[in-house]
């Protein structure tokens, strides 16, 4: 099979391979499976598509409506708007899992914004009439758990993007460009303990009020949303592995 390449930008080493692993292990490979860049470290200059069999775009402490950005944001944004323009214009398999829904946004036209951002939470999340028809998502439930924490999302759809799935908070959680390109707004990737870790990682960047911490912590400690968002994970690479 050849290997799905995972766009990490976390600057934090074990956030990063956390996120690796989780990766490969919510979409049932070996991590030798997922070809990770981490561009937080190089740049991603161009990428042969025809190597891999899809795409992840991971997230991370960036938001592409920054008001600010510095050096290396700008440059991890380009590197990331360009790969998913590529994408995007071959129809090539791409799963963007939290930022990488504003990237795709920012690629297609959309507009990103804060109105519906969300505290670390679990919201439900249901499918559209075009989630419940979408092969990808043929053996999801209706409605299923799934765990949220970002500054922005979505607030005005590209032309073209169709909705999968919405939220109780944000209208946009899953959605589909042509045939192959998908971005969520939960995160598909984490159970409860990676949660857990992450809320520990970013205590100081604003998710959640720091004076919560324990309180937050111990939320995530006992959430349960079962499994059905991460089989979404699996079900990306069953479709689209390919020798």
């Amino acid at each position: 099979m050849k290997p799905f390449l995972l766009l990490s930008h976390r600057p934090e080493d074990i956030e990063a391979e956390r996120e690796l692993v989780d990766v490969a292990r919510f979409g049932r490979v070996d991590v030798s499976d997922v070809e990770q860049r981490r561009l937080d470290r190089v740049e991603l200059g161009h990428v042969d598509l025809s190597r891999y069999s899809g795409i992840f775009i991971g997230g991370g402490p960036y938001n592409v409506s920054d008001s600010s950005k510095d050096d290396l944001q700008l440059r991890v944004e380009a590197d990331l708007f360009a790969v998913t323009r590529q994408a995007v214009e071959d129809d090539f398999p791409y799963l963007g899992l939290c930022y990488g829904m504003g990237v795709l946004a920012g690629v297609t036209g959309g507009v990103v914004g804060r109105e519906f951002g969300e505290a670390p939470s679990s919201p439900w999340i249901t499918l559209t009439e075009e989630g419940r028809a979408d092969p990808m998502l043929a053996d999801s439930p209706d409605r299923f758990g799934a765990f949220t924490g970002h500054k922005e999302a979505v607030s005005v759809l590209p032309e073209g993007a169709v909705v999968l799935a919405t939220g109780e908070r944000s209208p946009h959680q899953l959605v589909r460009f042509g045939d192959n390109v998908y971005a969520a707004q939960f995160h598909p990737e984490i159970d409860s303990a990676s949660l857990v870790a992450r809320l520990i990682a970013y205590r100081t960047m604003g998710y959640y009020p720091e004076e919560e911490f324990e309180e937050t912590i111990a939320w995530a400690q006992g959430a349960d949303v079962g499994t059905a968002s991460n089989d979404i994970i699996a079900a990306f690479v069953r479709r689209h592995a390919r020798d």
